[in-house]
């Protein structure tokens, strides 16, 4: 959606300027129609003077299950310089209250996106293109900064920033 695109150009921006590269987001220059006009980004880019650019595409989604068994746990209790009988005291028998705790089967799901980021470098083409899988859940702007860190890097690890 919009809103993600916004979030993931601001973070990608912010994270290459702090390597000193200048960048741009396309949502301030580019409707979200004329993306997919080849021609209408390029005379942007060149007007722009930007050399490079960078495309992130999701190219697959899949929904991972996980089912974690029920399972009990024994613990607490009476320690071993008390009696195990509950004796003439209430307390006695609390502390033997809790010897088992059941914890029930739980069943999570999780949505998993593979992402395609590429860098295009003026008329060599596609110079870079990395796939990673991305999980949602939680805070939308963490899993963004997560997926941009993981990018930058690979981009500094091949010496392209």
């Amino acid at each position: 959606n919009d809103l993600n695109r916004r979030l993931f150009e601001d973070e990608l921006a912010r994270q290459l300027q702090a390597h000193g590269i200048t960048s741009f987001t396309s949502y301030q220059h580019l409707d979200i129609d004329q993306i997919e006009d080849r021609a209408a980004t390029e005379t942007k880019v060149r007007a722009l003077g930007a050399d490079s650019v960078i495309v992130a595409k999701v190219v697959g989604t899949r929904t991972d299950t996980v089912a974690n068994p029920s399972h009990t746990y024994f613990g607490g209790g009476s320690p071993a310089y008390y009696p195990s009988h509950y004796g003439d005291y209430w307390h006695d028998y609390y502390r033997s209250s809790y010897q088992a705790v059941h914890y029930p089967a739980t069943v999570s799901e999780f949505h998993t996106y593979t992402v395609e980021t590429d860098l295009y470098h003026g008329d060599q083409g596609m110079i870079w293109s990395m796939q990673s899988d991305t999980v949602t859940g939680g805070r939308i702007d963490l899993v963004i900064k997560t997926f941009v860190d993981l990018v930058v890097k690979d981009l500094a690890a091949n010496g392209l920033i």
